[in-house]
């Protein structure tokens, strides 16, 4: 499969959403979308410069086998909405782009515009051809937003919890 390295670099999700590979961390790119905010969502990348410049948050997620995705998830969809909120342009990137971003981009979407997983999924493959998020992953996000859902989470704060905050704590998987 061969890829427009511009459209792979980063692809606008919604009004102020974007998703991104490594490459969507160079300060041009930043700058040409007005990012304000980024979700590191992989092990590996760091913001360098652009922490002067962007509040992140990162959640270094691995893709090992028995990773716990749950907090990550929450702690991503909840700095996703916060930011959202207050008018920024929120950039969520992993390595390439595919699988860990998208799935915090879905979870957000899930928990926040109430998309069932394949309506978020189906918006997110539509604004990024090449999202691919791995059956572990797919079963992390079911499961988190399950258990949000079904314990009735207050998910509406303003406030991003840290990682030892009780509500991304009793998230399981």
């Amino acid at each position: 499969m061969v890829f427009d390295c511009e459209k792979s670099t980063i692809s606008q999700i919604s009004d102020r959403l974007f998703i991104g590979n490594y490459e969507s961390l160079r300060d041009e790119i930043i700058k040409n979308h007005n990012i304000d905010a980024i979700v590191l969502a992989s092990t590996g990348l760091e913001p360098g410069n652009l922490a002067k410049k962007c509040s992140f948050v990162n959640l270094a997620m691995t893709e090992e086998q028995g990773e716990n995705i749950g907090p990550k998830l929450i702690k991503g969809a909840q700095f996703i909405n916060h930011k959202l909120k207050g008018q920024k342009n929120v950039l969520v990137t992993c390595f390439f782009g595919m699988n860990r971003s998208v799935s915090v981009v879905i979870t957000y979407l899930m928990l926040y515009r109430n998309l069932s997983y394949d309506d978020a999924y189906a918006l997110v493959k539509l604004k990024r051809p090449m999202a691919s998020p791995i059956n572990s992953y797919i079963e992390g996000i079911k499961k988190c937003v399950d258990h949000v859902r079904s314990t009735r989470c207050d998910l509406t704060k303003n406030s991003v919890p840290e990682e030892s905050d009780s509500l991304t704590s009793r998230i399981i998987g």
